[in-house]
């Protein structure tokens, strides 16, 4: 069945990113590297790849070297990457690479902060995706946090690196 311009809207490219970004080998970071260069390097592309047949019809993927900026509380915010559709704001991703350093609850509650004023100003929806080195964060917190994210029209997408191979894991 071929989609059509009508059928995108935010729900619908959520649920194909959730389903397809949770079955591929996404390798991880490499150390040190910054979350600038991952997203543009790894996910931009991930992504643009994903929506190849949204964007032959119209799908708008930006990425951090050309962000779309948007404003709230007089500030001014950059998303990651953003997907728009005929000038209409439908998702800003954040990507948050989490080190196992003393800033990374600093660094995760900015991420977090970040994706819920994305939804709050003119995006439909909000992505987060962190990317954590760390390996041993409980399940029944990532699922808490994603139910109360949920709420604020954000979807929580959390990975870890894998301990046996070059590739993250998504954490359901």
């Amino acid at each position: 069945m071929k989609i059509k311009s009508t059928d995108i809207n935010s729900h619908y490219l959520t649920k194909k990113l959730v389903n397809s970004i949770s079955n591929l080998d996404v390798v991880k970071p490499i150390k040190n590297q910054k979350e600038i260069e991952f997203t543009k390097k790894i996910l931009l592309p991930l992504m643009k790849e994903i929506y190849k047949e949204e964007v032959k019809i119209g799908l708008v993927i930006k990425g951090p070297v050309n962000p779309v900026k948007d404003k709230f509380f007089r500030g001014d915010y950059f998303s990651d990457i953003t997907l728009s559709l005929n000038r209409e704001r439908l998702i800003a991703v954040e990507v948050k690479l989490l080190k196992k350093s003393k800033k990374r609850h600093q660094n995760l509650s900015t991420a977090i902060g970040q994706s819920v004023i994305y939804t709050m100003g003119k995006f439909k929806q909000a992505i987060l995706i962190v990317i954590d080195e760390r390996l041993d964060v409980n399940i029944e917190e990532i699922e808490k946090l994603r139910n109360k994210l949920f709420k604020s029209n954000v979807v929580f997408l959390y990975f870890n690196h894998s301990s046996i191979d070059k590739y993250i894991r998504f954490i359901n």
